[in-house]
């Protein structure tokens, strides 16, 4: 939060079936990250990504996942720039999302 509000948030979870099946690896995934558009810039984003991995290196996982919806190219592009990799596509009735996950052991 800051004078105006809510600035950032971001939802951790430690499973995530419905966009990444039955796949079993130790994972934290990161959803809703959200900053607030008079925030844009600030580094918000990377603060809630940074701090997203440092939960899942506490927790001793090896793996940060996240998804974006295939029509946010540009959202896409930030999270790559931030070091994730797509490593797949989970298609639903009404759209589609990237899967992106990004290796937690060795990097800190």
């Amino acid at each position: 939060h800051d004078d105006d509000g809510l600035a950032a948030t971001v939802r951790l979870l430690w499973s995530d079936p419905d966009f990444w099946g039955d796949d079993d690896a130790p994972a934290v995934y990161v959803h809703g990250l959200m900053v607030a558009r008079r925030r844009s810039g600030d580094g918000l984003g990377r603060a809630l990504l940074d701090w997203a991995a440092d939960q899942g290196r506490e927790a001793g996982v090896g793996l940060l996942r996240l998804d974006c919806r295939t029509t946010n190219p540009a959202l896409r592009a930030y999270y790559e720039a931030y070091g994730f990799t797509a490593v797949g596509r989970r298609d639903f009735a009404d759209f589609s999302c990237t899967l992106l996950e990004l290796s937690l052991v060795g990097s800190e």
